[in-house]
């Protein structure tokens, strides 16, 4: 770590040797800088190989270093520098730091306290300076306003030589105001509350989530605004290196007509601001003109990364951290070490901050095959379930579900609906205060929250690490002897002498409650039975071109794609993945389930699906989408020479049949040279031997 200070007239060099575990994250912290000026500093981080010296990884990025003989930490209100009217805080409480000598403090008092914006004081007192002390003031008096906590040292003439001051601010009662508790749990109108949001087009709505992303209430939920993420002129302003005055009036305005709105529960500010090129600055700033414009609705962000994690730290209060291990189509569970480290990285970051972020867990519920990988699928159910879990166990406090092609997907149609209930089911034993339960687990890699609730234990329990299957001994003197139930596992396990043994296989999530009126939720096995079957009845008798994975049978070209994504066949594949959609199909992304060509109100179109090898093919059966196709020809391709077998003008219905003598092929064409609208649309390709 080389640090610079501003204009290179000087350099502090630090290193530290270190072995790091493969796929594992691991925390490196340089101390003892000692520092002459003040500004901001170039920090260059590298990371080498001891040996060669060659850099493996290598970032930069500014450290403001500024020496403040006096600093306020405000210990109470927790959130926001704001008293919230549900909060019924009894007592302001802050802590005050002096950074001097005692030499330096000879003679000198310390006089601090809380005043008005017109410089009334409300509160004071004057103590001895000392590195560190709290001072506590009753909060019932203070007036519903802006105020300002300060603290300054005074000479024996009344002379202040230093002052630290901080904002504080007193709310009057706004119905559905939110904040954040000091564990990072959701209080709404003084009561807490388990989010479960979601972020996904109106088709993909899934009822029992409590918080939706839209313009307004949707199906009796609350709602997270768009209003801000949305705009256009304050998307561009987020790119900037600062936001100006018109640009903070313009979200003052947004703000300001969203705020009072029946059912706002959030704002969201950005999604993935390091990939999408946001600015720390400018994301900071709006915070700032947001928290201040509306401090009763908390502001949402999502990252992608561990490094924006850090650098958006103070740019939100709630956090839709996603890592997305992508899945395999053949390992279950791939890479899910990812979600520990990031997990991990996020809860430490914000351990000792004063401004924290509270963890709403971000799963993928999309297929990454729709957007150019390869060798993958969309993420199981025991997938998106048990990341979901294993986020609220390492200490999560609400869920963000980002889905879509519910219908499409049983994994999401069945199994996140599924588990959107096990969610509410177990939301109220969340929301319960740890209860100090000193819970001895001996299992390698496994951890597990206690809570009590209606009298009755329960923990979550989960493997955090790839290490095998294992048995596990979960020990609670409290629990005694008694019988628990493994919730989704139609399963009970008994308690002896406080002592739990169980099998954990990787990543495994078991829940157990003592409580004998246990919620009844459908078995885990019984939703990934119906899952499969699902899948299974999508291949025909007798289809040829069906395949559940990209490429496994088919190569599906087309004259232009829609869903262009990096290849050219992008999401292609689905017209032969056995899914029929409706005639009349609307999605917000429909092109990445049907095929759209690109070339609106032009023809010809066309669409192939090329075989491995040869095949004799009798019939073809098309299923086009919004009744788009009017003329085309269904050719058939041998020896690299196309040949007519169906010719069709003025083409109608949703399932479009050809017969015609069977003959070898390894490639059908869909050659299309007229359409209803602008476009030809394409859902799905059978192609039969007979």
């Amino acid at each position: 770590v080389d640090l610079y200070a501003p204009g290179n007239v000087e350099v502090m060099c630090k290193s530290s040797a270190l072995e790091l575990p493969a796929g594992r994250q691991e925390p490196v912290i340089f101390e003892g800088f000692n520092f002459s000026t003040a500004g901001d500093f170039l920090c260059d981080v590298r990371l080498c190989d001891p040996i060669t010296k060659r850099t493996l990884h290598r970032r930069q990025y500014t450290i403001p270093v500024h020496f403040q003989p006096l600093t306020i930490r405000l210990l109470d209100p927790h959130y926001k520098n704001a008293i919230f009217a549900t909060m019924k805080l009894e007592n302001v409480r802050y802590q005050v730091n002096v950074a001097l000598t005692a030499q330096e403090l000879e003679g000198k008092k310390l006089l601090t306290g809380i005043r008005d914006t017109n410089g009334t004081i409300l509160f004071s007192e004057v103590a001895a300076p000392a590195a560190e002390s709290v001072f506590t003031f009753p909060a019932a008096t203070l007036p519903e306003e802006r105020m300002q906590i300060f603290a300054a040292l005074e000479d024996p003439t009344g002379n202040s030589s230093d002052e630290a001051t901080a904002a504080l601010r007193k709310l009057p009662y706004l119905e559905g105001e939110v904040y954040l508790a000091k564990d990072g749990t959701f209080i709404r109108d003084g009561k807490p509350f388990f989010p479960l949001m979601q972020w996904a087009a109106n088709e993909d709505f899934i009822e029992g989530v409590n918080v939706f992303l839209d313009w307004k209430p949707y199906r009796d939920t609350l709602y997270i605004s768009p209003a801000i993420s949305f705009n256009k002129e304050i998307a561009k302003a987020c790119r900037a290196d600062s936001i100006n005055s018109e640009d903070a009036a313009k979200l003052r305005e947004i703000v300001g007509a969203e705020m009072r709105k029946p059912g706002l529960f959030a704002y969201y500010l950005s999604d993935e601001p390091e990939v999408f090129g946001d600015t720390v600055n400018a994301l900071n700033q709006f915070y700032q003109v947001i928290t201040d414009t509306d401090p009763w609705h908390p502001v949402i962000l999502s990252n992608n990364s561990v490094t924006g994690i850090y650098d958006y730290a103070n740019a939100g209060d709630v956090n839709g951290a996603h890592s997305y291990p992508k899945p395999h189509r053949t390992k279950p569970f791939n890479d899910f070490e990812k979600i520990v480290n990031f997990v991990d990285a996020f809860h430490g970051h914000f351990k000792a901050r004063t401004h924290f972020q509270s963890l709403a867990w971000l799963a993928q519920g999309f297929d990454y095959s729709n957007y150019a990988a390869v060798n993958t699928c969309i993420p199981r159910y025991l997938e998106m379930r048990n990341q979901h879990l294993m986020s609220l166990i390492a200490g999560g406090r609400g869920i963000i579900l980002y889905n879509r092609f519910n219908e499409h997907y049983p994994e999401i149609g069945v199994g996140l609906v599924e588990h959107v209930k096990e969610l509410q089911a177990y939301a109220p034993a969340f929301l319960e205060p740890d209860p100090g339960a000193a819970l001895k687990i001996e299992g390698e890699g496994i951890r597990a929250i206690v809570r009590k609730h209606r009298g009755h234990w329960w923990i979550f329990a989960a493997g955090f690490r790839r290490v095998g299957e294992q048995m596990v001994r979960l020990t609670l003197p409290e629990l005694g002897n008694a019988s628990f139930r493994v919730l989704t596992e139609d399963r009970n396990v008994a308690a002896v002498n406080g002592v739990i043994q169980d099998k954990f296989e990787d990543f495994a999530v078991h829940v157990y409650t003592s409580d004998p009126e246990y919620p009844q939720l459908r078995s885990g096995n019984d939703i990934k039975a119906e899952i499969k079957r699902i899948n299974a009845a999508r291949k025909k008798p007798g289809n040829l071109a069906f395949q559940m994975f990209e490429h496994e049978t088919v190569q599906v070209t087309a004259s232009s794609n829609k869903a262009l994504n990096v290849r050219p066949d992008n999401c292609l594949w689905h017209v032969a993945d056995g899914v029929v959609q409706p005639s009349d199909f609307k999605h917000y992304y429909s092109e990445q389930v049907v095929w759209t060509d690109a070339t609106p109100n032009q023809s010809p179109d066309w669409i192939e699906l090329t075989f491995k090898e040869p095949v004799a093919i009798a019939r073809v059966i098309v299923y086009p989408v919004d009744n788009s196709l009017r003329n085309y020809r269904v050719q058939l391709r041998s020896n690299g020479e196309y040949q007519d077998v169906a010719d069709i003008e003025e083409a109608k219905g949703t399932a479009q049949e050809h017969r015609f003598p069977q003959q070898k092929a390894d490639a059908v064409r869909i050659f299309i040279t007229a359409t209803r609208g602008a476009n030809a649309k394409i859902s799905e390709i059978e192609v039969y031997e007979k």
